[in-house]
C-alpha cells in the first residue's frame, strides 16, 4: 500500500509539472478540433453528398471520436483531483466511455454498439441511422467542449450590453450561413444569403415574419434549423452557455457572474444561477406538456399528411410548441394556424394560447408563480404575496387580453368573425388577443381586419410582453410605470408610486427613455420603409414596422413582396427590437463618465 501510495505521489508531482501547459495545449487544440467537426458535420447535413462519400463517413467521423475521447482521457490523466474531475465531469465521462466502447466493439470485434442502438430506438440498423447516431455523438462532444469554454469570452473587457448583442448577432449570421445549403431547402437549390439572413434573423430575434413559406420551401432539415434558432433565440444564447458552463461544472469568472446578472437582472450570482436552472427546466417542462398535447390533437383529422405518420406529427408538435412559448409565430403550415386542423379545434387554440401566455409572462414571473419553494413559503407566511414584477406582469397581461378580446369581437363580430358561432368567435378573439401582443400567429387573416382592429393591435404589439420574458415589445412593466408616473402628474402627487412603493427617479427615466427609444426607432423604420417601399399603403408599411420592431411577427401580407432594401430594413429593426432598444444604445454608447458636481435646476415651461 505504501509503495502504491508513493508512486501515485511520483505521478501526480510528475503531472503537476505538465499539468498548466497541456491543459492549455489541450484546450486550444480541441477548440479547434470541434470547430473543424462542426463545419464538417454542417457540410455533411447541408449539401448533397457523392455516393463514395459514405465510404470515408464513417472513419472520418470515428477520427473525431476518437480525437474527443483520447482528450478527455489526457486531462483526466493530468488532473491532480481525478476523483473530482471526474464527479465534476460526469456527462463528459459517460460520452467518452460510450465512444471508447463503440470504438473497440467495432474495430476489434466486428459489432457496433450504435448499430445495435439504432435498431433497439428506430427498429432499423441501416447505415445512415447510425451515421445520424455518431454525428450526434461528435454534436455533442463539439458543442460541450465550445460551451464549456465560454466562459474565457468574459475574459475581455466587452460589456455585457454589447456582448448580449454580438451574440445575437452571431447566432442570426450562422443560422442565415445555414439555410443557404441547398439541403435546407425542399427544392434542393439552396437560397438567397439576404433571404436566409432574413429568416434566420426572424427566428433568432422570435418573431416570426417570413419572406418564403416555411411549410413549403425548407426541408425537414431547414425546418430543424429553424426550431433552433427560435429555441436559443427565445431563451438567449448567454443564457444557454451559462447553464451548459454551469451544468458541466465548470469554473466561472467574476465577469462571466456579473455579466449574467446584468442581464437576468438578479441581486447576486447565487440568485441568478438558480434562475438560469428555472429558465431550463421551465422551457423543457412547458414544451413538452405543450408538444404532447399538440400530439395528440393534431392526429384527429386523418385527411392530415402527418396523420398515419407519427414521427412528423411528432415534429409538427415539438416545432409549434416551440414557437409558442418562444412566441416566435413561425408554422409549419402554409396558412399559418388558419388550418383547418386548428381553427375548429378550440382545445388546441387555448392551449397553445397558454403557452404564448408562460413564455410572455417572464421566467422570474413563472419562478414566482409556480416553482415548489415559492408556494411553499406562501402557504406557510399567509401574508405573503407575489413579488411586484409578477404581480404587474400577470394582472397587465389579464387586464390587456381580457380588453383586447372583448375590442376585438366587438368590432369584428360583423367583419373577421361573422361566419363563426358566439362561442368559436369567443375562442378566436381571446386568441388573437393573446398572439398579437407579441406571438405573431394568426387565426384570422390579418389583412382582412378593419382599422379600429388593427389600430388596437398596433396598441397590443407595442406593449408586448413582460420583462425577462420570450416576448418583444416596450414590455407591460415599463408601460405600467409610466401610467403610475403620468397617474401621479395628474393628481398632483411628489412622487409615483405603486403597491405602497416608491418609483424611484431612476427607474421612471429608464421607462421613459424605453419608451422614447420605442417610439424614435419604429418612426425612423416606417419613415425609412416608406422610402424602399412606396408602393405599399401606409397602413400596411406601419402595420410591418411595428410588428417587426416589437418581435411580434404579424403581417398584412406585404413581407415577400418587400424590396432588397426594406428587407435590410426589416432584418436591421427586428434585431434591434429583439435585443432592447436601450441595451442597443448602451452597446454602441462610450459608457457613463461620473462627475462629482451637479447643475443648477432649470425651470422649462412644459406642455
Amino acid at each position: 500500500m505504501g509503495r502504491f501510495e508513493n508512486m501515485k505521489d511520483r505521478i501526480n508531482f510528475l503531472v503537476y509539472d505538465y499539468s498548466v501547459k497541456v491543459n492549455v495545449f489541450l484546450n486550444r487544440f480541441i477548440f479547434l478540433v470541434s470547430v473543424i467537426a462542426l463545419g464538417l458535420l454542417a457540410y455533411y447535413v447541408g449539401f448533397p453528398l457523392p455516393d463514395t462519400y459514405e465510404a470515408i463517413a464513417r472513419p472520418v467521423m470515428d477520427i473525431f471520436l476518437l480525437i474527443f475521447s483520447l482528450e478527455f482521457i489526457s486531462r483526466f490523466l493530468f488532473h491532480i483531483r481525478r476523483g473530482h474531475f471526474i464527479r465534476s465531469n460526469v456527462f463528459q465521462t459517460l460520452l467518452s466511455l460510450l465512444i471508447i466502447a463503440e470504438l473497440v466493439s467495432h474495430y476489434l470485434f466486428g459489432f457496433s454498439l450504435f448499430q445495435w442502438g439504432s435498431a433497439l430506438l428506430v427498429g432499423t440498423s441501416e447505415e445512415g441511422s447510425y451515421h445520424i447516431i455518431r454525428q450526434f455523438a461528435i454534436l455533442l462532444f463539439a458543442i460541450t467542449e465550445i460551451f464549456g469554454q465560454s466562459q474565457k469570452v468574459f475574459n475581455f473587457s466587452v460589456r455585457p450590453a454589447v456582448l448580449f448583442l454580438l451574440s445575437f448577432a452571431g447566432l442570426s449570421l450562422v443560422g442565415g450561413v445555414l439555410l443557404t445549403f441547398p439541403e435546407m431547402t425542399a427544392s434542393g437549390k439552396g437560397m438567397s444569403f439576404l433571404d436566409a439572413l432574413f429568416t434566420s434573423t426572424s427566428a433568432t430575434c422570435v418573431t416570426g415574419l417570413i419572406v418564403v413559406d416555411t411549410a413549403t420551401f425548407f426541408s425537414i432539415k431547414g425546418q430543424l434549423i429553424i426550431l433552433i434558432l427560435m429555441q436559443l433565440g427565445g431563451i438567449g444564447i448567454i443564457t444557454f452557455a451559462s447553464f451548459f458552463t454551469v451544468f458541466l461544472r465548470q469554473g466561472i469568472g467574476i465577469r462571466h457572474q456579473l455579466a449574467i446578472t446584468d442581464i437576468f437582472g438578479t441581486e447576486n450570482f447565487k440568485t441568478s444561477t438558480n434562475l438560469l436552472k428555472q429558465i431550463v427546466l421551465f422551457t423543457v417542462i412547458i414544451e413538452s406538456a405543450g408538444a404532447f398535447i399538440l400530439y395528440t390533437q393534431l392526429g384527429n383529422d386523418p385527411s392530415e399528411s402527418f396523420y398515419q405518420q407519427p414521427f412528423l406529427r411528432l415534429f409538427y408538435a415539438v416545432f409549434h410548441s416551440v414557437s409558442a412559448f418562444c412566441n416566435a409565430g413561425f408554422s409549419l403550415f402554409s396558412d399559418n394556424l388558419m388550418h383547418n386542423s386548428i381553427v375548429h379545434n378550440p382545445l388546441l387554440m387555448m392551449v397553445i394560447a397558454l403557452m404564448i401566455v408562460l413564455g410572455g409572462l417572464g421566467f422570474p414571473a413563472l419562478r414566482d408563480l409556480f416553482s415548489p419553494a415559492a408556494i411553499r413559503k406562501r402557504k406557510k407566511l399567509k401574508w405573503k404575496k407575489l413579488e411586484i414584477n409578477t404581480s404587474i406582469a400577470l394582472y397587465s397581461s389579464i387586464t390587456l387580453i381580457v380588453s383586447g378580446a372583448v375590442l376585438f369581437f366587438l368590432i369584428e363580430r360583423s367583419g373577421a368573425l361573422k361566419d363563426m358561432p358566439a362561442p368559436m368567435a369567443i375562442v378566436h378573439s381571446i386568441f388573437q388577443s393573446v398572439t398579437t401582443r407579441t406571438a405573431g400567429f394568426n387565426t384570422v387573416n390579418i389583412a382582412a381586419l378593419s382599422i379600429p382592429s388593427i389600430i388596437f393591435f398596433l396598441f397590443l404589439m407595442f406593449i408586448g410582453g413582460s420583462s425577462t420574458s420570450t416576448a418583444g415589445g416596450v414590455k407591460t412593466s415599463t408601460f405600467v410605470v409610466i401610467m403610475r408616473s403620468v397617474l401621479a402628474v395628474i393628481r398632483n402627487k411628489p412622487e409615483a408610486d405603486i403597491r405602497r412603493r416608491m418609483l424611484s427617479q431612476s427607474l421612471i427615466y429608464r421607462a421613459l427613455a424605453i419608451f422614447a427609444f420605442a417610439v424614435m426607432f419604429q418612426f425612423t423604420g416606417i419613415f425609412l420603409l416608406s422610402l424602399t417601399d412606396p408602393n405599399f399603403p401606409l397602413s400596411d408599411v406601419i402595420f410591418e414596422m411595428v410588428s417587426a420592431y416589437n418581435t411580434v411577427g404579424l403581417s398584412r401580407g406585404i413581407t415577400s413582396e418587400l424590396s432588397t432594401y426594406g428587407r435590410v430594413i426589416i432584418i436591421v429593426f427586428m434585431f434591434i427590437g429583439r435585443v432592447g432598444s436601450l441595451t442597443f444604445a448602451f452597446a454602441i454608447s462610450s459608457g457613463h463618465q461620473s462627475r462629482a458636481y451637479s447643475y443648477p435646476k432649470a425651470h422649462i415651461t412644459v406642455g
